[in-house]
């Protein structure tokens, strides 16, 4: 089982495999495979950006500013969010920024399509 979220050493983000925990998914043997997938041009220009994004200053921006960055970058013209009902108003806030910021937003919430949590439970 892997539980990055609980790993103190970040072995990965240092390139110092040899140090990583023996549960660390960077030492799967499918990690191997993964790294095929960066031959896709699409997939390799997002890392790029990505990578690129964060070089210029990680920790200074926000992450909205970061985010609002990375689409223009990659020069997406739409950006999609999905949030929880609870988080609604933030959703309006994020929708006017990302708006501001001449991308075109469609958005999702969790209870699209009218199904609630009483049929779940059943």
């Amino acid at each position: 089982m892997y539980n990055s979220a609980l790993c103190s050493i970040h072995a990965c983000n240092k390139t110092e495999l040899d140090k990583a925990p023996k549960n660390c998914p960077s030492l799967d043997e499918k990690m191997k495979k993964i790294k095929e997938v960066y031959k896709d041009e699409e997939i390799f220009k997002i890392a790029k950006v990505s990578a690129l994004v964060v070089s210029d200053g990680y920790g200074e921006k926000a992450r909205l500013e970061e985010t609002t960055d990375f689409g223009k970058r990659c020069q997406y013209k739409s950006i999609a969010i999905a949030f929880c009902v609870g988080l609604s108003n933030e959703a309006k806030i994020l929708n006017k920024v990302l708006s501001y910021n001449r991308f075109i937003v469609n958005s999702v919430i969790c209870k699209n399509g009218g199904i609630y949590q009483k049929i779940l439970l059943i």
